[in-house]
Order: C-alpha cells, then structure tokens, then sequence
C-alpha cells in the first residue's frame, strides 16, 4: 500500500539523497502530482493549445491522456487507491477543472455557473477514469476516449459553445 511507502524507500529505489527528494518535492504525495501533470495534463493542455476550443469537439485531444494511463496501468491502478486530499483522484479533479475553466474563460454565462459547469465536467472525467482504472482498464483507451467524449464533451460543447 501506498501508505507503507516512506520517502526513503523511495529515495533508495531511485536512488537519490533526502536532501535531493525535498528540494523537488514537499512530500510522497507530490511525486504523484508531478507524474500527472507532466505525463498527462500537460499533453492535454498542449492537445487543446494546438488544436483550440473549435477542435474541443475532437476525441483525440483525449486519446494520448487515456493511452498514457493504459500504457502506465500498473502504476495508475494502484495510485487510483490512495484516498485523501493529496489523492490521483483530487489531483486529476482540481487539474481537469483548471482546464475546464480556461476552455469555459469566454463563455458569456455567470461565474458561478463556470465554476460549476468546470467542476461537473471534471468530477464526470475523473469518475470515468476512476472506474476504468478500478475495473482493470477492461475497455480500450479508444473505447474509453469515445465514450466519455459522448457523454462529457459533447455535453459541454452543445451546452456552451
């Protein structure tokens, strides 16, 4: 389990000093963060910076995300069972509502309704991704990139743009 594993087994396993870990990271929990963001939100962000807000309606700005945790299951699948505020969960929401509210910035809706519709369509990913990774990644990532692109972003498109 995640909670048995104390910054100097990981220190040893990548063998690296404490005193290097901590001037990267706060904790264990941040080496989670920075998988995520650097392996999939950021191809993401990039994904929508290239293709932008006209090509949202688009299944492959989600397909390298999905590939990504298909390609890395072992890791995701045991990462998708740490609870708590430093979680895979609670990281992929807060990440994918930032996104959501950039993509919803020049919507003309309130700021209310932004904050809630960014964090409906994030809370939607997540639990997608969630279950996929519980249930063993038993559809493909293509699979899942056509479902939750028909049930999420299609939703978000006919709903805000």
């Amino acid at each position: 389990k995640f909670e048995n594993i104390t910054v100097k087994m990981i220190c040893q396993k990548a063998n690296v000093s404490r005193k290097t870990f901590y001037a990267l990271y706060h904790d264990k929990y941040e080496v989670i963060e920075r998988i995520v963001v650097d392996n999939v939100i950021s191809d993401l962000k990039g994904m929508l910076e290239l293709l932008g807000k006209v090509e949202l309606n688009q299944p492959i700005i989600l397909e390298k995300m999905y590939q990504h945790f298909y390609d890395e299951k072992e890791f995701y699948v045991k990462a998708i069972n740490i609870e708590g505020n430093n979680s895979l969960e609670h990281c992929l929401l807060y990440c994918f509502e930032e996104i959501n509210l950039e993509i919803l910035k020049d919507v003309e809706i309130s700021l209310v309704e932004k904050e809630y519709a960014a964090y409906f369509f994030a809370a939607s990913q997540v639990m997608l991704i969630k279950k996929w990774l519980i249930n063993d990644l038993e559809l493909t990532p293509r699979e899942m990139v056509l479902s939750s692109h028909k049930w999420a972003v299609k939703a978000m498109v006919n709903n805000y743009f």
